[in-house]
């Protein structure tokens, strides 16, 4: 593995142990001031912690999701630039971007949005799926529902993302750490691998990034 690749796993177990392995909640100390350096490292923004609440149009209260926080906190910390990755608060538009990335070649990404069908997942890699609105969303069909306008300005789609921390080869399983997950903390998954190291879900996800950096 790489370095860049190394420190991503390092922090993503390190996060996950501060999150009492899965059993810290966002909005309870000092769980919420961790989700507020999320923000604040992976998309530079120091107004939100655990315990932000705002309304939506009906008045009714919401916290931010911070999944997607999360994610860029890793690659961010682990040194990647605003050139490499499209740093965003929603999933998809550094998803769109990396499969556009991957479609053009363009070697300085750090990130290759894969076909889940056809790319052997390996550690370091993001695994994306759609979710609520866009749960039938794939690669199949990301880009078209996406639109064509350049990330981060197309249509939002909901997703989430998790890191790759370990390929269990014995059990055919890969290992992931994400964060918003469960009871809004920072946990742990297990994906099905098939015989030729594909995720067995391959076809309802919308991509695996590939990490190149």
């Amino acid at each position: 593995m790489t370095e860049f690749v190394d420190s991503m796993v390092a922090q993503a177990l390190n996060e996950y142990q501060k999150f009492n392995k899965g059993e810290g909640k966002e909005t309870d100390d000092p769980y919420c001031g961790y989700v507020g350096k999320y923000w604040s490292i992976g998309l530079k923004n120091s107004h939100i912690d655990g315990r932000t609440t705002y309304h939506d149009a009906r008045g009714r209260p919401f916290r931010p999701a911070w999944s997607a926080a999360f994610i860029c906190f890793l690659v961010r910390a682990a040194g990647a630039t605003d050139a490499e990755f499209l740093f965003s608060e929603g999933h998809v538009h550094y998803v769109v971007n990396a499969i556009r990335d991957c479609e053009a070649e363009n070697t300085t990404a750090a990130f290759w949005g894969r076909d889940p069908r056809r790319y052997t997942p390996k550690v370091g890699d993001l695994i994306n799926a759609g979710r609520g609105s866009a749960a039938e969303v794939t690669f199949r069909n990301v880009l078209d529902e996406y639109g064509p306008k350049v990330a981060p300005k197309g249509n939002f789609l909901p997703s989430h993302s998790d890191l790759i921390i370990e390929i269990d080869t014995q059990r055919s399983v890969a290992i992931t750490i994400g964060g918003n997950v469960s009871v809004d903390t920072v946990g742990r998954k297990k994906w099905e691998l098939d015989d030729s190291g594909i995720l067995v879900k391959a076809d309802e996800l919308i991509s695996v990034l590939e990490c190149r950096k």
